[in-house]
């Protein structure tokens, strides 16, 4: 059926199913290749987002081992990793920050000024957006309790 048809097509309108056809599989092709990219792209940014939270709270559980074997008081000790922590910096002028469950800025290394300071979360009129429940699962006592 589909030879009687292509036999009816002049040389012409047979040249330009061709291309259709070859640029039809070739934009597939593309259109997977970058889904493919995306992920992968998102997969390592995740990867290292991942490493640098791991430095991050090394360096704190650094100076929390320090407080609990008696070598830093525990105010020394919050202190020196609160300062290590506001000088470390990644991707050119990205900070670490830490706030309590309780949305109180602990530290913050681009904003010290903020630190001490509770922050609300803002409202949006109209909005059924909500947060996921495993955003509280400290307070519940339940960690890593996910939506």
């Amino acid at each position: 059926m589909f030879g009687r048809f292509l036999a009816r097509l002049g040389i012409s309108a047979r040249l330009i199913a061709v291309l259709a056809i070859g640029f039809t599989y070739q934009a597939s092709i593309s259109g997977v290749s970058l889904i493919h990219l995306k992920e992968s792209l998102l997969q390592q940014r995740t990867i290292e987002v991942k490493h640098l939270l791991e430095t991050a709270f090394s360096t704190v559980v650094f100076y929390h081992a320090q407080a609990a074997e008696g070598r830093m008081s525990v105010a020394a000790a919050r202190q020196a990793a609160a300062a290590a922590l506001r000088a470390m910096r990644y991707d050119g002028n990205n900070y670490f920050f830490i706030w309590t469950l309780d949305s109180v800025s602990v530290v913050n290394g681009g904003h010290p000024e903020w630190e001490g300071n509770k922050f609300e979360p803002r409202r949006r009129a109209q909005s059924s957006v909500r947060p996921p429940r495993r955003c509280c699962a400290g307070r519940a006592g339940r960690a890593g309790a996910g939506t």
